[in-house]
């Protein structure tokens, strides 16, 4: 065999290898909070809201690979997760956690994370999460779908972005589910023949999974104030 042609297979047995393990590559998640204040948010100050680690319940999860619980996009051998805050493939779930913390303490409501994975039925360990928090209240559910894909319509890309979420608000004095549904969103988008996945991933954040993010933090308030007797608990657009 001439050095030339080692050369040549030892570049195949390369490529071979790499394409048997993957590639990877974590994408920055710049959401951009922006929830305003509720209109008689003043009216939900005996709240304390605990928010839970949802349980991620999306196919391409792998208990025995940890990694994926970040990824959101594939593309033959490449796999593509979310960086948030500096720290690189980060569990969408955690992510999901940490945002909707911020957006209700942004609403007005006050919130923290609860450091545990308290899934969509887990009624009882949310009670009891709950009051070892001190909070009055626990939000928890499953993260579904979250992911953005590219279909290759020959003379163009279709990028379809999408994000299901399933939730439960549970009470804490009496362990009551208060709201248990299902929320969800999608965008669609004919992205010519090239789509950068950076692009997908900021529509997928600020597009998509805001929209969802607005509709939970909507749902749970009302549900809050029907619980306290409020009637006029909403989100108003407006500068906070």
């Amino acid at each position: 065999m001439t050095t030339r042609s080692r050369k040549s297979l030892g570049l195949g047995l390369m490529l071979v290898a790499v394409l048997g393990a993957g590639c990877t590559r974590s994408y920055d998640a710049r959401y951009q909070a922006g929830m305003p204040r509720l209109e008689g948010a003043d009216g939900l100050r005996g709240v304390r809201l605990g928010i839970a680690t949802f349980e991620d319940r999306r196919a391409g999860v792998e208990a025995r690979d940890p990694q994926t619980r970040a990824y959101i996009a594939k593309a033959g051998p490449w796999r593509f997760g979310l960086s948030y805050k500096g720290k690189d493939y980060v569990p969408v779930a955690e992510l999901t956690q940490a945002i909707f913390v911020e957006e209700f303490r942004r609403a007005g409501i006050e919130a923290g994370a609860i450091a545990k994975v308290l899934g969509k039925g887990a009624t009882a360990a949310m009670r009891t999460a709950g009051e070892q928090a001190g909070s009055s209240h626990v939000l928890g559910g499953n993260v579904n779908v979250f992911e953005f894909e590219n279909h290759d319509k020959f003379w163009y890309l279709e990028s379809v972005r999408s994000v299901v979420l399933e939730i439960q608000l549970v009470g804490v004095h009496d362990g009551e589910s208060l709201l248990d549904t299902s929320v969800a969103a999608t965008d669609r988008g004919n992205e010519g023949a090239i789509v950068p996945h950076s692009s997908n991933v900021d529509q997928l954040m600020n597009r998509v999974f805001r929209l969802v993010v607005y509709q939970v933090v909507d749902k749970v308030a009302a549900k809050l104030a029907m619980e306290l007797g409020q009637v006029d608990v909403r989100i108003v657009l407006v500068d906070s």
